[in-house]
């Protein structure tokens, strides 16, 4: 397949603590130094010591990478890896400090809410300022518009100004306006986080009917299950480079393991310093069926499953789980107490389920660790957070704890009681 985005030697460095580049002196010298067609002379790019210049930030350092004609890719990371920036240069929001990118085709971002969009300016003449701004001519815009306006479903306020639109109203637009207006390359950043249960399922669908149309797609979450549904292949960005590019399962899995914030308390190291005995390659979020989802309803089971690869035995290892919920209080701890599980090379899955009706609405997180007696200050073997998310939401019906009360319902957890006379 023909390359749609070829990225050589790209770099974004970004000075701290000043809305301006840098002083005077600092000014004139790269001025100087771009007459005679040399580097910035107070850049840290390539510099050894990048580290200790504490006013500069390289966001991107030396990213190469293709992208071709119907990939359909995840860039995946830690907060701060660079993902948004690499997204911004690819879109031309920003400019990179060195480097080239070349694009083949019609981009359309989505990486934050209105962008593109002008406050001022009502939904309907949005449309048409968007469809402009990537190349189409009127009568192209108007042949849309009826599949765009109803996509969105806000139809009733398309003659009102973007600015009195709530969040989600700005995504459904957004949205609706990229996926609609035949772009070669669609990128999106989080961005479906604030729409509705519908609208994202719609949106998901539609990514999927765009991707397997032959157009190129670059989606970046935090969601593991979405980046599985949405796309076969992933890059692993890091302090701003790529650690590895590949099959989505194998970067996912690498990803994981980047978040540990410990490491084994040394057995006896027969494999070597650098090997761990064992390590976890997999998470999923699945329901009572066992089919990987990111939204459940709270009357729905919810199974954490963990996959770990055994590489020396180990006895008396147990798995902990901690869920958090989107303010980060911590909602519970759980801890799988079979010790013989590590007792066996190999592959070993085993599932947390969270039974329906415990939790209320709201976005959790977990993180997950492998720990030791003694259980007053047990061993902490293997410490990774945020390993997996995911999202519960009421409906409609009187099954839950709310019967079919409207209201928002109050606390950190929505457990269903009985009650008696």
């Amino acid at each position: 397949m023909n390359v749609v985005i070829k990225i050589e030697n790209l770099y974004k460095e970004y000075r701290l603590g000043s809305i301006g580049y840098a002083t005077l002196r600092q000014d004139i010298q790269r001025i100087i130094a771009e007459i005679q067609g040399k580097p910035d002379p107070n850049s840290i790019i390539g510099s050894p010591d990048a580290n200790n210049k504490k006013k500069r930030l390289l966001a991107l350092n030396n990213i190469n990478l293709d992208i071709k004609e119907g990939d359909s890719i995840a860039i995946v990371g830690a907060n701060g890896a660079g993902k948004s920036t690499l997204l911004k240069l690819i879109s031309r929001i920003t400019a990179p400090t060195k480097g080239v990118i070349k694009i083949k085709g019609r981009v359309t971002s989505l990486i934050s809410l209105g962008t593109g969009f002008h406050p001022e300016l009502s939904g309907m003449e949005n449309i048409f300022l968007n469809g402009s701004i990537l190349g189409l001519r009127k009568y192209e815009i108007e042949s849309k518009l009826n599949k765009i306006v109803e996509f969105s479903g806000i139809g009733d306020f398309l003659n009102t100004p973007v600015k009195r639109y709530s969040s989600g109203m700005v995504v459904r637009l957004g949205f609706s306006v990229a996926a609609h207006l035949d772009p070669d390359i669609l990128i999106t950043d989080e961005i479906l986080a604030v729409a509705d249960l519908d609208f994202r399922e719609r949106s998901m669908n539609k990514l999927a009917k765009i991707s397997n149309s032959g157009k190129t797609i670059i989606f970046v979450s935090h969601n593991l299950n979405s980046v599985r549904k949405m796309c076969n292949d992933a890059i692993l960005l890091d302090n701003g480079k790529i650690l590895n590019k590949g099959k989505v399962e194998n970067i996912l899995s690498e990803y994981i393991s980047l978040n540990k914030k410990t490491k084994f308390v040394k057995s006896n190291r027969i494999l070597g310093p650098d090997i761990e005995p064992i390590s976890m390659v997999n998470v999923k979020i699945i329901n009572n069926k066992e089919n990987a989802k990111d939204i459940f309803l709270v009357t729905e089971k919810i199974g954490i499953v963990l996959t770990f690869e055994v590489k020396e035995k180990m006895k008396d290892v147990f798995i902990k789980v901690q869920l958090f919920s989107s303010n980060h209080i911590h909602i519970f701890n759980s801890i799988d107490l079979n010790s013989t599980i590590f007792e066996k090379i190999g592959s070993i899955q085993r599932t947390m389920w969270i039974d329906k009706n415990v939790l209320n609405e709201d976005s959790y997180y977990l993180n997950a660790s492998l720990i030791s007696p003694p259980y007053k200050k047990p061993k902490i073997h293997l410490n990774i957070d945020s390993i997996a998310s995911f999202e519960t939401i009421f409906d409609d019906s009187s099954i839950s704890v709310k019967g079919k009360f409207k209201n928002k319902w109050g606390g950190v957890m929505a457990p269903k009681f009985l009650w008696t006379d």
